[in-house]
């Protein structure tokens, strides 16, 4: 059975929120040890998301100037090497207990 997460996260101008939602991501609980990868798509950011992705720790960072969300999305998709897929917004944390 495959055991890895691809978490992909479509940015525009989040700075004030990228590294706290890395940090949730750091800190969940993973009994089965799932691989994560962490994917970043940024729409465009007139701040410094994309710098603070890469600075935090995501697995990829993305710049796509202008591109809209759906696009952002399936370009996710396509970087994504996960067997399963998760979405979540920029400025979310996920719960310790997401996994569980």
């Amino acid at each position: 059975m495959s055991r890895a997460l691809s978490i992909i996260v479509v940015a525009l101008n989040e700075a004030r929120h990228i590294t706290r939602l890395k940090a949730s991501v750091n800190h969940l609980s993973n009994p089965d040890r799932i691989e994560m990868e962490t994917i970043l798509i940024d729409g465009g950011s007139s701040d410094n998301t994309a710098d603070l992705a890469e600075q935090s720790g995501f697995t990829k960072v993305i710049r796509l100037p202008g591109a809209n969300i759906p696009t952002c999305r399936n370009r996710g998709v396509r970087e994504a090497r996960g067997d399963w897929l998760a979405f979540v917004d920029a400025d979310c944390e996920v719960a310790k207990d997401w996994l569980i």
